[in-house]
């Protein structure tokens, strides 16, 4: 939960620092020009040189400065997201919602990635030697699931097959649960993403049958406006969509790669264990003395 949070603050921080940022040069902007219109200056008129224009000068200036603007505040960004009109909130909240859990399951999935080889052969050779615990302190020092289904197995070890594989099935649900978490959140946003955006696009022509109503078709720009919000609405569902269903497809491959790697790890610790079990029985079972004649009574 921390962790949502943590993730969550950060977004909100990184999208509101553009917004006020805008406002302020917003604002300096319009007082700046309310001043230049009370205010002359009187300057001498600047030397002719040969190949020098100052017009051309500050013109290349004033664009660096309205270009530095928009990378920074996005400005053509914020126009787009207002012209977009009431839906395009529940489309950021989404957006974020969805940003939120691709980042925490890119930390989760990293975290526990592990050699699952390399693993394998550490366990079969603790085993092998008899040394059950180092086996199980190897499992504890790794975060994969995979470990935690060897694990378990490794704590039912002289108590039967049967009860192995409980062990290691039961512990596998569980493991596998915990990789799929957030998945089922980023497949909703994927699903619910463009029917908001559609939703907007109704209200967008809503608006716009509802102006062609009231004055007819003498104001063509606030027709406009209504079929503007409609498709930018639909626009923004479907950006929004196509990453979510792209990461939601990402992971799911992840947890199958997962679930198969604890296959095979639970088969092969199932495996050897049993016949170390099978050694033991034929180790303990009695043995005829050499020079002995078995005979069968009848």
């Amino acid at each position: 939960m921390r962790k949502y949070i943590l993730i969550f603050v950060i977004l909100a921080v990184f999208m509101a620092v553009p917004v006020l940022y805008c406002q302020e040069e917003e604002a300096a902007i319009n007082e700046g020009e309310e001043t230049e219109e009370f205010v002359v200056e009187e300057e001498p008129a600047p030397a002719i040189e040969d190949e020098y224009d100052p017009f051309a000068e500050e013109l290349e200036e004033e664009l660096a400065v309205v270009g530095e603007k928009e990378w920074w505040t996005g400005g053509p960004i914020l126009d787009f997201f207002k012209k977009g009109g009431p839906f395009m909130w529940p489309l950021l909240l989404l957006s974020v919602l969805g940003i939120i859990f691709i980042i925490e399951r890119l930390w989760a999935y990293h975290s526990v990635k592990m050699n699952t080889a390399e693993f394998t052969i550490g366990v079969k050779t603790r085993i092998q030697k008899g040394d059950v615990r180092a086996a199980i302190k190897l499992c504890e020092s790794q975060k994969s699931p995979i470990a935690a289904v060897v694990k378990a197995g490794l704590l039912k070890y002289g108590r039967g097959r049967e009860i192995v594989e409980n062990a290691v099935a039961t512990s596998a649900v569980v493991e596998a649960s915990r990789l799929e978490r957030g998945l089922a959140v980023l497949a909703s946003v994927a699903n619910i993403a463009p029917l908001v955006g559609f939703l907007g696009t109704v209200s967008g022509m809503i608006s716009s049958f509802d102006v062609i109503a009231k004055q007819g078709l003498t104001d063509p720009g606030a027709v406009a406006g209504g079929i503007s919000e409609a498709l930018i609405t639909t626009a923004a569902g479907l950006v929004i969509a196509i990453p979510m269903l792209a990461a939601y497809n990402y992971f799911t491959g992840k947890v199958a790669r997962f679930t198969l790697e604890m296959e095979e790890s639970s088969n092969i610790l199932l495996d050897l264990l049993h016949e170390i079990e099978l050694k033991q029985k034929e180790a303990q079972a009695p043995q005829a003395p050499k020079g002995t004649i078995r005979r069968d009574l009848t």
